[in-house]
């Protein structure tokens, strides 16, 4: 009996507690709105755009704020600088010449700084091998990591990392040592290095079956251990992004060594942001967004006059007419103006870099717009 008295006290309590915490909602709901079971106040106290809360009815108010992450953005134009993660190993990616960075990693990086900062020499490349990137992003030693970045379901589970935007599609090809691919022989048999847990692999394990290759792998932990494998002939074919491998090639200039022309697969590259970082995740995925929309446009240095004043109100928005949109994002809301006359639109940066105007003559491929036959689709910015 005295068992059964505590437990309707108890179921009582909790029924008060319910009751309480609804006529709080009640009253809240006249000033906030619900999303993904929490509570959005339009206009949190220390003036950012969204503040999330969760239910709670120990609390006096009925909601407690969730756990929030400082701001990456506030912290980049705090510092000063975007620190960006590339491989430094071969030209390809990002070089220093004449005090100035130049290069397909360089170029997205100082996009990211004029929309942060109002400057593109505000960046600094750093050199990370593959096995750093986890650490790097997680611990603030960088802000994005770029430099051929491909994901993994179990990289995105467990490495506490985010997709930010595509940079580029890649093909991945084959560079073969004292051989050039001409004869079946130069595939069979053969020892084949390749950078460990990456879709490098995947790729070519596929490859490997589907054409009866059997293929020995000499699995390495990095890109630079890849290239010293393949330079000692600890292996006959080295397989990776095209990115790479001439950059690899450039580099050594070796006459050994022969890029086998035909793609085995085709591979997105992110740029890659720590998960927690959700401010930074989203700016870095629009500032892409907005330099693939205005090639969809047609926007470039020569034309940029004309598109200030446009009546598209997407345009206007890119260009700020429409600021609370960037500046929601803690972005510069005039940043495209700044970057396509000294950068360009998104094609002509892959173009310049890796592309038709590169010495590499890399094939654009999936990574051309959806309009031209690619899986480029920009996200309307309205």
């Amino acid at each position: 009996m005295k068992a059964f008295f505590i437990l309707s006290v108890i179921f009582a309590g909790l029924l008060c507690q319910d009751a309480q915490a609804q006529t709080v909602r009640d009253e809240l709901g006249k000033h906030l709105s619900y999303s993904h079971g929490a509570v959005v106040s339009p206009i949190s106290k220390n003036g950012d755009p969204l503040a999330y809360y969760d239910i709670d009815p120990k609390s006096p108010t009925g909601v407690t704020p969730k756990s929030r992450h400082k701001s990456l953005v506030k912290a980049i134009q705090k510092r000063g600088k975007v620190r960006c993660g590339t491989n430094l190993q071969t030209k390809v990616y990002a070089y220093k010449e004449d005090n100035g960075w130049y290069g397909i990693d360089a170029d997205f990086c100082k996009a990211f700084a004029l929309a942060t900062l109002g400057s593109a020499d505000k960046i600094e490349m750093i050199n990370i091998e593959q096995p750093e990137i986890v650490t790097a992003l997680n611990s603030g030693r960088i802000d994005v990591m770029l430099s051929g970045s491909s994901m993994t379901a179990r990289l995105e589970m467990y490495s506490g990392l985010e997709r930010a935007g595509i940079l580029y599609y890649e093909p991945q090809q084959l560079m073969f040592y004292d051989a050039d691919g001409s004869k079946d022989s130069d595939f069979v048999n053969k020892k084949v290095c390749v950078l460990q847990d990456s879709s490098y692999f995947n790729n070519f394990d596929v490859f490997n079956l589907e054409n009866n290759l059997k293929s020995n792998y000499l699995k390495l932990p990095s890109l630079r251990l890849l290239r010293e494998a393949l330079m000692l002939k600890r292996c006959d074919i080295a397989t990776g992004g095209a990115t790479f491998l001439n950059g690899m090639k450039e580099a050594v200039l070796s006459e050994h060594m022969t890029i086998f022309g035909e793609a085995i697969a085709y591979m997105p590259v992110y740029a890659l942001v720590k998960r927690d970082n959700a401010d930074f995740v989203q700016s870095v995925r629009w500032i892409i967004n907005a330099l693939q929309l205005a090639e969809q446009y047609g926007i470039e240095a020569k034309n940029i006059k004309f598109f200030e004043a446009h009546n598209n109100p997407e345009i206007r928005n890119m260009m700020g007419d429409d600021y609370d949109m960037w500046l929601r994002l803690g972005l510069l809301a005039n940043w495209l103006k700044d970057a396509i006359p000294l950068l360009g639109n998104y094609g002509e940066i892959y173009e310049r870099n890796l592309g038709e105007d590169s010495d590499y003559q890399i094939p654009r491929g999936a990574g051309r717009l959806a309009k031209d036959g690619g899986a480029i689709s920009p996200v309307t910015f309205m």
